[in-house]
């Protein structure tokens, strides 16, 4: 069993020597925590020193790159980059470790950013800070903003102010799309867009309830499901002209391709929970499209990073580093059809990464280390896999030791994947606790037992004791999304350990072998602990 997985059930006051090897694993998992929570706040704090003091907005490239970004322009902030795969990531850090970051200048950000970059309706421009200048609005920047970066501070929060920024920009984008088809005018010929559109809207309309999400993603969908996956071996191209009825590009397996891919079977779940007339044919259309490219894999079960749609030879056979974003989907099959094939094919992909230690998905560079193992762990998270977890602890190192004294790693906008992989893996090592006010060194380390949860809080390195408000976390995809069940959604934060706000719980101190009975409520929104061991479980 992993470490999260594998440890002792019971608390006893004498620890034999087996529930002392069990009890040094929490410790490792409160210390990987704990580094992964102060690497996150490091590159945070370094991120918002490059903050423009006067539009409060961060450019996509910080002063001394690396060599090869010395070319770039260093005073732009582009909506698809700074916006979508840095600032939002700085937002969720300041969530979890720093609330005076996240209620204060992380949102000042958001205010100047909603005002400045309003190129049309509330569609984003690129926005030079060195001339204080709105370039022309981009759907690409208001999509990718959404999927990539605004998504997941709501799959995190909820409703909030930056919920509310997505909301408006995906209705304006909905407004303004102008790509005509046979089935109305859509956002994009591009693959890319069209996949975060479609990523985006079920989980808008899940919460919202908005008709409009409903039927512009039906139009979306139709685009693909009706007229290009039957006309294209079942598999959507790069780019479609949708008036001539044929496309270009081949077929990308990996990010800046794969998203049609993800969200078309996102359709298929959303239809199938409305029990609609299309529901039928969409996962039929859905299953067509991922058998063909589980087909493409190589013999572990990973896929390259593009493929020829009729004989699917891989065209580039380097692999993909976000391999686990398209099995993402082949889980949600999974969910909705019961077919074991699609457990199968998870289970065989997982129990073959760990042949793949250091292998360099995008060169050296820390980010395709960070999506493969983002792609592991949505996965681990539903099906929990012993080889897989021991594989992320090792890849996580080849992420970390780019990071610099100052806390910068490469100085792009890059560093928001940083941060995000970071946080989740910390999290995952904490199965989703974490204190209400973090502080530097603190760490939880945790592991799933039957009906509950066995935890570890670390004081502080150099500190003989710690105390303060411990957070569990809620079901969010019921919360937040109204779902049945906790399909898998791309740049999500999983849920770990969760608490059911009316169910009554048992928290068992080691330490003092003594009990306390909370409501699940309570454990969500905070009580107050201090170092220990204990043990988390429902009660009768």
């Amino acid at each position: 069993m992993c470490i999260l997985c594998s440890l002792a059930c019971a608390l006893l006051p004498v620890i034999s020597l087996e529930n002392a090897a069990k009890a040094d694993s929490l410790d490792e998992a409160a210390e990987r925590n704990a580094e992964a929570f102060r690497r996150s706040y490091d590159t945070l704090l370094a991120d918002l020193r490059e903050v423009d003091p006067k539009s409060l907005l961060i450019p996509n490239f910080m002063p001394n790159p690396p060599p090869a970004l010395a070319r770039l322009n260093f005073t732009r902030y582009s909506p698809f980059n700074s916006g979508a795969d840095m600032y939002c990531y700085l937002v969720i850090a300041g969530y979890f470790l720093d609330q005076s970051l996240y209620q204060g200048k992380l949102l000042e950000m958001l205010k100047s950013e909603r005002v400045l970059l309003a190129a049309q309706k509330s569609i984003p421009g690129e926005y030079s800070i060195k001339q204080q200048k709105l370039g022309g609005p981009s759907l690409f920047g208001a999509g990718e903003y959404a999927k990539d970066g605004l998504i997941s501070v709501t799959e995190v929060v909820g409703d909030s102010p930056w919920y509310g920024r997505m909301e408006e920009m995906i209705l304006d984008l909905i407004e303004v799309s102008d790509t005509p088809s046979d089935f109305g005018k859509l956002p994009s010929k591009d693959t890319e867009l069209n996949g975060d559109v479609l990523q985006v809207l079920p989980r808008l309309y899940w919460k919202s309830k908005n008709p409009r999400f409903l039927e512009f993603n039906r139009r979306l969908a139709d685009a693909y499901f009706r007229e290009v996956l039957p006309n294209n071996f079942f598999l959507p191209m790069m780019r479609w002209n949708f008036e001539k009825h044929r496309g270009v590009g081949g077929i990308r397996l990996r990010d800046h391709g794969n998203e049609t891919i993800v969200g078309l079977v996102l359709a298929a779940v959303m239809e199938s929970l409305l029990q609609s007339e299309r529901a039928a044919f969409y996962l039929e259309q859905s299953r067509k499209m991922i058998d063909r490219v589980l087909e493409s894999a190589n013999p572990d079960g990973l896929l390259y990073n593009s493929i020829d749609e009729k004989t699917l030879a891989p065209l580039d056979k380097e692999l993909a580093d976000n391999w686990g974003y398209v099995y993402g989907a082949v889980y949600n099959l999974y969910l909705l059809t019961g077919d074991e094939k699609y457990k199968k094919a998870i289970d065989h992909v997982l129990d073959n990464i760990d042949k793949y230690k250091d292998y360099a998905w995008e060169g050296p560079h820390y980010d395709g280390y960070a999506d493969s193992i983002e792609s592991a762990l949505y996965l681990v998270n539903r099906i929990p896999n012993e080889k897989a977890a021991r594989w992320m602890d090792s890849e996580i190192r080849n992420i970390w030791k780019q990071q610099h004294e100052d806390g910068h790693s490469d100085g792009t906008y890059l560093e928001g994947n940083f941060i995000r992989t970071s946080l989740l893996y910390g999290l995952m090592k904490s199965q989703g606790i974490f204190a209400k006010k973090w502080k530097r060194g603190l760490g939880i380390g945790a592991e799933r037992i039957d009906q509950g949860v066995r935890f570890r809080i670390q004081a502080p390195e150099g500190e003989p004791d710690w105390q303060g408000e411990i957070r569990f976390d809620s079901p969010r995809h019921q919360e937040i999304f109204q779902l049945p069940k906790n399909f898998l959604r791309l740049n999500e934060f999983p849920e770990w350990f969760v608490v059911q706000r009316n169910q009554k719980y048992k928290l068992s101190d080691q330490k003092s072998q003594s009990s306390k009975f909370y409501q699940g409520e309570q454990l969500i929104s905070g009580i107050e602990l201090t170092t220990g061991t204990y043990q988390l479980s429902k009660a009768d």
